[in-house]
């Protein structure tokens, strides 16, 4: 299992981040400028540069891909999530949405593993960044859902980094022998409700190829 690809996600996205005034959620370094995200569902550059809106675009492209280690398909609206560059090579795929606020990565393993190991390595490696540390972790969801016509693990936690809070929405599961992939998605947890359509829109999509 690659412990540390959360790490390193988390830490991309939580960069020296400190809220300034009233209106911003948060501010973090990514990709080499200053976002801050506002109170009004928008992000605007450092030098105040203001973004897209977080609703997709009305004209709606919708790609689909399979992943490589692993046999699963998944689709999305080009128009809305931009495949960016990967924070570690652990990841097979990692999309922004139009406005850098919503991420989404696929991180696939060559190894099956167990439903416990797998969300054991989950909650660790979101506790070596946690406040807290493991015990920082908060468990919102741990359930099983269907994905297609397979049952997935889903598990939904939010972590404190430096003051600013997580929330992630991980979709996981072993394929055969084939290995295993998470399905990943994160944002501020402040906004994560505003964004659920959006991931459960690119989650329906997904489905183990036969």
């Amino acid at each position: 299992m690659k412990k540390f690809a959360l790490v390193a996600l988390a830490l991309a996205m939580a960069g020296s981040a400190t809220p300034s005034y009233a209106a911003e959620l948060g501010k973090t370094f990514f990709q080499g400028k200053t976002i801050v995200l506002d109170d009004n569902g928008t992000w605007t550059y450092g030098e105040g540069t203001q973004q897209a809106s977080a609703t997709p675009s009305q004209y709606a492209v919708e790609s689909c891909k399979t992943a490589k280690l692993v046999p699963v398909n998944f689709c999305l609206d080009t128009s809305y999530w931009t495949e960016t560059e990967k924070p570690t090579p652990d990841y097979e795929s990692f999309y922004n949405n139009t406005n850098g606020s919503l991420y989404f990565g696929l991180i696939t393993e060559g190894l099956p593993l167990t439903r416990d190991f797998f969300r054991n390595s989950i909650l660790d490696n979101a506790g070596h960044v946690a406040k807290g540390g493991r015990d920082g972790v908060k468990v919102i969801e741990d359930k099983t859902v269907t994905l297609g016509s397979d049952t997935w693990n889903y598990l939904e936690y939010s972590i404190d980094i430096d003051g600013m809070v997580f929330r992630y929405s991980n979709y996981y599961t072993s394929v055969g022998d084939k290995g295993s992939i998470q399905v990943l998605f994160f944002t501020l947890d402040t906004v994560f409700e505003t964004y659920r359509k959006d991931i459960e829109k690119v989650a329906n999509t997904v489905k183990i190829v036969y």
